[in-house]
């Protein structure tokens, strides 16, 4: 009963990242209605806008293209965090102090797309 009291005071907000591929800015990743609540356990979805040519690019090069099959290290960096309206500032600043670097498998959907796995490019 203790919990319930303190989780009806909880307000959801939206936090944007900067998104980054091997150095290169390549996009925004939103995260909306975030609710933290005690604990590990809290996930949530999110989406991106994300400059596909940068991707690519980077699953043409070494090791992305053959050692680890396509999985890409993405980095977030804090952008925005937003609630009722209002910026919060302190928070931005925090998540932004830090890179967090993320993989995602990129290489198996685009396999399957092109309906071949990707190729390392070859030196020019």
């Amino acid at each position: 009963m203790r919990y319930l009291s303190l989780f009806a005071n909880l307000t959801q907000g939206n936090a944007t990242f900067r998104n980054y591929i091997l150095g290169k800015e390549v996009g925004t990743v939103f995260i909306d209605n975030i609710v933290l609540y005690p604990g590990e356990k809290n996930e949530f979805p999110m989406r991106a806008t994300i400059d596909n040519g940068p991707i690519l690019e980077a699953l043409g090069k070494k090791p992305y293209c053959d050692e680890t099959k396509g999985v890409l290290p993405f980095q977030l960096s804090g952008k925005t965090v937003v609630n009722h309206g209002k910026s919060l500032s302190y928070f931005a600043d925090a998540l932004a102090s830090h890179n967090q670097t993320i993989d995602i498998d990129v290489g198996t959907p685009v396999a399957k797309l092109l309906g071949h796995p990707v190729e390392c490019a070859k030196a020019a």
